[in-house]
């Protein structure tokens, strides 16, 4: 399994990304992790988040995003650092299907609601042609573009129902305003 973003113990996150802060800000039980760590993707055995949800939870740190995710009572923690963050979307479940953006996340993801993480993969690398692909979709799509340990671009997607819509986007409009891009939700 080749490391481009890894899960980190709850100790270590301070020296990553730095402290948390006495009025720390975080949107939590709202979003579910999709794809983007080796590691996580390996934990839940391969299988789409449609198989096994794994609750995610963003946390605002000193220097950068805590994302924590919950698969069978046990937390599992990354980061990403302000200085790797390169972009965050915010999608309807409408604009991955769109036949103008045969974009290689759009594959990706769809490869990987089709068939787990292998599928992103594989999605990601070949053309879906010009079907709409027929699934169930989240209604979001939360989607973090950044540098990973190889200084590669990668993206990390977490999904939200529109019921939870407002309150994450208006943690990252608050937060992460530099950073964030709301698409036509």
């Amino acid at each position: 399994m080749e490391i481009k973003m890894k899960l980190y113990e709850k100790k270590s996150l301070d020296e990553q990304i730095g402290k948390k802060g006495l009025s720390y800000k975080q949107v939590g039980g709202k979003l579910t992790y999709v794809s983007g760590i080796p590691e996580m993707d390996a934990i839940l055995e391969g299988k789409s988040f449609l198989e096994v949800p794994s609750i995610a939870n963003v946390l605002k740190r000193e220097n950068g995003i805590e994302i924590s995710i919950m698969y069978k009572f046990k937390q599992y923690f990354t980061a990403i650092k302000n200085s790797d963050l390169i972009g965050i979307s915010f999608e309807n479940k409408e604009q991955i299907f769109q036949l103008k953006n045969k974009s290689v996340i759009g594959r990706a993801i769809v490869g990987g609601l089709l068939l787990g993480p292998v599928g992103a993969v594989i999605g990601g690398m070949t053309g879906i042609g010009d079907k709409q692909v027929g699934l169930n979709m989240p209604d979001l799509l939360l989607t973090f573009k950044f540098k990973n340990i190889k200084n590669e671009d990668d993206f990390l997607i977490l999904s939200s129902s529109y019921k939870n819509q407002k309150d994450v986007n208006d943690f990252f409009v608050k937060h992460f305003k530099t950073f964030y891009n709301i698409e036509n939700c």
